[in-house]
Parts: C-alpha cells; structure tokens; sequence
C-alpha cells in the first residue's frame, strides 16, 4: 500500500447525528493545559535562524509521538466492529492504495491509523525524506510529504474527537488532547498546510478553542488562578 490518503464521502454509519451536538463542543469538554495558555501560536511560528524545513521536520516528529499516545488511550475501544471506517462525523477518509489507479480502500480505523503511522515512522526515519546527518539535503517534495502526513494526522484526530471523546473525557485526558488540537491547528494554520475546506468537520471545534485560548491568555495567569484553572478544567 502506498502512503497516500484520500478523503471519502458521507458516512452511513457510525456517524454523529445532525441535530445533536457532539460531546467534545459541550462547555465541559472545552479545556486546555493551563500552562500553554497564549503560547502554542507563538511556538508553533518558525524560531529565527532556523531551516524551515528542520522546523517542519522537527514537528512531524513531535506531532507523531503525540497522537500516537491518542491512539494508544482509545485502542481497546476502537475495533472493526464499532468503527468499521474511519470516520469524523458524516465525513470517511480513504486509503489510497494505489497512486497510478487512485484506488481507494475503506479500511476499520484501528486497522487505518496502525498502518498510516506504521508508514509515517518509516518516512520519518527515512534519511532521503527526513535527513538528519549534516550535508544531506531535504528532497524537492520534501514539502508536499509533510501535507500529506499532516492530512493524516488530521484524520486520525477528527475520528478520536468525533467517535472516543467520551472515553478520552472519561479518562480525564481531554484537556491533554484539546492542547493537542490546538497546537496542531496553529500550526498548520502557520505553514498553510492544510486548506480550511479540508478541516471543516472539526471547523467549530477550531474556532472555541482558539477563542479560549485568547480568553485565557487575557486573564491574569498567578500560581492560584493556575491552580484553580486546574481544578475548573477537571470539574
């Protein structure tokens, strides 16, 4: 199978109702580290005298070891049987199976993220695509790789929020994985890696996030407000 993912049509099955409001968009479900407030936009922005593509590279990495502990709290739960695609919603992602013929294959999702991170790791410790000895240079498509790799973070992503939030909410992780969304949006927003088109499902998601995120920053952030911010977002 190739690394390549396309995104498919509405889901029959499996799927969040139109007239119900998913969990993770409920006002306890919306809470995020106390101590990235009003920071992750600004780490997310290329630090000064850095490589773009170093910078990019760097966060491939980062962003993988961060969803793939996401994919770990929601393995038991997450079978062929409950989700027999992978889905966010009414919206499926595809694999694309082959590049020549653009086949594309309906996959479970546990079976969709293990082989797609499967494949990031294998890019990632490729040193034609992610060089890491000094002179080697990042390919031509170097660029093109990370949208696609980013694609399929996003997809893994929105089918956690839309399908196990209730569980990751249950195990109290849902702060650690809203900080993750959060961070992931500014910077892909930074790098224009993805197009806002491709990200609608989780558009309403993106917008209280960051707008908390700003409510937050302009609070006065003192060891009892940090604390008691804590305490709010475990309530």
């Amino acid at each position: 199978m190739a690394f390549l993912f396309g995104r498919g049509g509405k889901s029959s099955s499996n799927s969040t109702s139109e007239d119900r409001k998913p969990q993770f968009l409920e006002p306890s479900a919306l809470a995020i580290y106390p101590m990235i407030v009003g920071k992750l936009q600004r780490l997310s922005r290329l630090p000064p005298r850095t490589d773009i593509h170093e910078w990019l590279a760097t966060n491939c990495l980062g962003f993988f070891n961060h969803i793939n502990v996401q994919v770990g709290a929601v393995s038991e739960v997450c079978t062929a049987t409950t989700c027999p695609t992978i889905a966010a919603g009414k919206e499926t992602f595809e694999w694309l199976e082959d590049k020549k013929s653009s086949k594309k294959t309906k996959l479970p999702a546990k079976q969709y993220m293990d082989s797609a991170l499967s494949q990031i790791q294998k890019q990632l410790q490729n040193e034609e695509i992610f060089p890491t000895k000094f002179g080697y240079a990042f390919p031509p498509e170097f660029v093109q790789v990370v949208r696609k790799i980013f694609r399929t973070y996003f997809a893994i992503l929105a089918h956690i929020y839309y399908h196990h939030f209730h569980e990751i909410q249950r195990l109290g992780l849902h702060d650690g994985l809203n900080s993750l969304f959060l961070h992931f949006i500014y910077f892909v927003q930074e790098f224009s890696l993805l197009e806002p088109k491709e990200m609608q499902c989780m558009e309403e998601l993106t917008i209280k996030l960051i707008q908390l995120d700003h409510d937050l920053a302009k609070r006065p952030m003192s060891d009892d407000f940090t604390d008691g911010l804590a305490q709010e977002h475990k309530s």
